[in-house]
């Protein structure tokens, strides 16, 4: 039983990391996918396939808000504009800390200060919407800092799961 017993304790940390790998791409791939979706929404919908994004809707089916003439530019604001205020309302009314890059947060708790909420599955669950929110929107910002901040989060959720890390979050 000790062999077994020491050699789950030395492999605690690559199961951990594997697994926040595994989630972090998971979590990127939805963010990535919806926002493609969401994005597409902004510029004209697919009559065949209405959730398909505009790339891959063929061009027949492909119908442009610009048919539309000067609505067109209302439309693609409107929406544009609608998805920035979903993102920050999510964040506003839920989530706080999940605004931003999260990278400042992220420095901060890896110099030794603790904040709990910055990390927290109730950040998870607003951070990875809002990201897609407000990319599909149109915002001039990126996913890359976000995902280190959405990666620290399912690094504090999975430490729970093994006792070699579960005091972490202190």
């Amino acid at each position: 039983r000790g062999c077994w017993s020491a050699a789950w304790w030395h492999s605690q940390g690559w199961i951990l990391a594997i697994g926040v790998g595994i989630a972090t791409s998971l979590s990127g791939f939805v963010i990535e996918a919806a926002t493609t979706h969401l994005a597409s929404l902004r510029f004209g919908w697919c009559q065949g396939q209405p959730l398909a994004p505009g790339q891959s809707c063929s061009a027949d089916d492909w119908v442009s808000w610009t048919d539309l003439g000067w609505p067109a530019i209302a439309i693609n604001l409107g929406l544009g504009t609608l998805f920035a205020a979903c993102s920050g309302w999510l964040c506003y009314l839920f989530a706080p800390a999940a605004s931003g890059s999260g990278i400042p947060e992220v420095k901060t708790i890896l110099n030794g200060f603790v904040m709990p909420d910055a990390v927290s599955l109730r950040t998870l669950v607003v951070k990875v919407p809002g990201l897609v929110l407000s990319t599909s929107a149109g915002m001039a910002l990126g996913k890359e800092g976000p995902l280190v901040h959405i990666a620290v989060c399912w690094a504090q959720l999975l430490s729970g799961v093994f006792l070699q890390y579960q005091n972490e979050a202190k």
